[in-house]
């Protein structure tokens, strides 16, 4: 079925963006002197 298989990679997507701005937001979080200077 393609749009099962297309639901699948769309939720993972999901799932992967998150996860990056999860990490996005702690490394922010961790340093936020990097961005503003």
């Amino acid at each position: 079925d393609d749009e099962s298989t297309v639901t699948e990679v769309l939720e993972r997507r999901k799932e992967i963006t998150a996860n990056q701005l999860t990490l996005l937001g702690q490394f922010f979080h961790l340093s936020p002197i990097r961005f503003f200077s």
